[in-house]
């Protein structure tokens, strides 16, 4: 199964609880208004990786880096339901803390009838849902508008996410082609 990822970077300190891998999905249907990452929206551009890959990508740098999950963004994770089922899939089979961001709430997405939405979900430990509102912006960890909730999805991550919290709003980084990537919830 292929995923096409916008980008990804090893380690983030912004991108949920504790240090986290980070995968950008390419493309997006849901299109906000004043997004931070409009280069995530187009479908036709973006790399292609086998979900395997990606998956032995992430765990080179488990140990090296210390990481304590994993964080799904894009674009829209939700647009690529059998690439982002197999690789929850696989993350899950290892153990791995998986934190989905999303523009859909998860009231819409428990309420689907795609079975792949569920095993996303139950694969899931963390969830950050809702469309970014700009007339909602603001500075609460991990999200950049007020309408934008977090679900623990089970009872381990929301313990976990008490410990290793580090107080980041934005990163720089380089990502896999050597672009900067800014990353993070700049501060309204």
């Amino acid at each position: 199964m292929k995923i096409n990822v916008h980008s990804y970077i090893t380690e983030s300190k912004a991108n949920g609880p504790g240090k986290r891998f980070v995968i950008w999905f390419q493309g997006c249907s849901i299109r906000c208004l004043g997004c931070f990452n409009k280069k995530t929206w187009r479908f036709d551009i973006g790399d292609n990786y086998y979900v395997k890959d990606l998956v032995k990508i992430f765990c080179r740098y488990k140990s090296k880096n210390n990481l304590d999950g994993v964080a799904i963004s894009g674009g829209e994770p939700f647009d690529q339901l059998d690439g982002l089922l197999d690789l929850t899939q696989k993350l899950k089979y290892q153990k791995e803390n998986i934190l989905c961001y999303t523009g859909y709430t998860y009231n819409s997405l428990k309420k689907s009838n795609d079975s792949r939405v569920t095993k996303i979900l139950d694969n899931i430990d963390i969830l950050i849902d809702g469309k970014f509102d700009e007339s909602q912006r603001s500075d609460l960890q991990w999200r950049g508008s007020k309408n934008q909730q977090i679900y623990y999805l089970n009872n381990i991550s929301k313990k976990n996410c008490q410990i290793n919290i580090y107080d980041t709003d934005v990163e720089y980084f380089f990502d896999n082609h050597s672009n900067i990537i800014i990353t993070g919830f700049p501060k309204g």
